[in-house]
C-alpha cells in the first residue's frame, strides 16, 4: 500500500462477516463496526507544548471495533479503505 496516514490517523478496511465473539443488537449503520487496521500514523505534535505525542494505540494488522458513522472512505485500488482517528476507536480485538 502505498498511502501513509499523517499524524495519528488511522487507515483501516472494514470487516462485513458476522461471526464475531461480540454480539451487537443493533447493527444499523452508525453501530459498532469491526475493521483491520492496514496502517497507522507517527503520532501528533501536542497542541501544547509541540512534544510528539504517542502514536494510536494500534497495530498494522490488529481487528478493532469502532464507532460505523467516524472517518472519511476513500477508494484505493479498488478497495474501500476508511481513515479514522483514536478516538474513533472502541477496542481492540483479541
Amino acid at each position: 500500500m502505498d498511502l501513509k496516514p499523517v499524524y495519528d490517523q488511522i487507515i483501516i478496511e472494514r470487516i462485513e462477516d458476522t461471526d464475531r465473539p461480540i454480539y451487537m443488537p443493533n447493527p444499523d449503520r452508525t453501530g459498532p463496526k469491526f475493521a483491520t487496521v492496514l496502517a497507522v500514523g507517527p503520532g501528533r505534535p501536542s497542541e501544547y507544548s509541540g512534544t510528539m505525542l504517542p502514536p494510536p494505540p494500534c497495530q498494522v494488522g490488529d481487528t478493532i471495533l469502532f464507532h460505523g458513522g467516524a472517518g472519511t472512505m476513500v477508494r484505493h485500488e479498488g478497495k474501500d479503505l476508511w481513515f479514522i482517528f483514536p478516538r474513533d476507536m472502541m477496542a481492540v480485538v483479541g
